[in-house]
C-alpha cells in the first residue's frame, strides 16, 4: 500500500466502448448466448482488457467494473439477460423481462475479489420470437469499464 491508502504501484483502469458514439443498430442472433465484444478501448491503463472482450487481472485484488448495454424491445421480446462472467462462469446478471417496445439499458454494476490472471468477459441472452434483436451499439450507450479498488 502506498502512504495515502490508496493501491501501490501500477494503475489499472479501462473503458471498452464500441466504435462509434452514435447509435449503430446491430442484429444479434436471440435464443442462445452472444459473447459481447467491446472492441475500441478510450483507454487501457495496465493493458488489462483486449478487445477480443477479455478483462485480465494483473494481480490479486478487488476491481470494480461497470456495464450498460442498450437493447431494442420489440413487442415480442421475452427477457434480455446481461451476464458477466468470471473464468467461463456467470457471476452477475442484469435481467430486464421487457414485453413493450422501446430501448432497455441493461446496467451491472459490481466489485469482485478476483485473483491474478482470473478473466472477466460478458455475455448476453436476449429472448424472442424472431432470430435477431437489436443492440443500439454507441459508446454513448452501451460502454464496459473497470478499475482496481485495492
Amino acid at each position: 500500500m502506498s502512504q495515502g491508502g490508496g493501491v501501490a504501484g501500477p494503475k489499472v483502469g479501462f473503458e471498452a466502448v464500441p466504435p462509434t458514439d452514435t447509435a449503430k443498430l446491430i442484429a444479434v442472433p436471440t435464443n442462445k448466448l452472444y459473447a459481447l465484444k467491446f472492441n475500441k478501448e478510450s483507454y487501457d491503463d495496465g493493458g488489462v482488457y483486449d478487445t477480443s472482450g477479455v478483462f485480465t487481472a494483473p494481480v490479486a485484488g478487488v476491481f470494480h467494473f461497470d456495464i450498460a448495454v442498450a437493447v431494442d424491445a420489440t413487442s415480442f421480446a421475452g427477457l434480455s439477460t446481461l451476464k458477466l462472467n468470471v473464468n467461463g462462469n456467470s457471476h452477475r446478471e442484469s435481467v430486464n423481462p421487457s414485453r413493450n417496445s422501446g430501448t432497455v439499458t441493461l446496467i451491472i454494476s459490481t466489485n469482485l475479489k478476483l485473483a491474478k490472471g482470473d478473466k472477466v468477459t460478458l455475455s448476453l441472452y436476449l429472448q424472442a420470437e424472431e432470430t435477431t434483436r437489436n443492440l443500439y451499439w454507441g459508446s454513448r450507450y452501451s460502454y464496459f469499464t473497470g478499475n482496481q479498488v485495492y
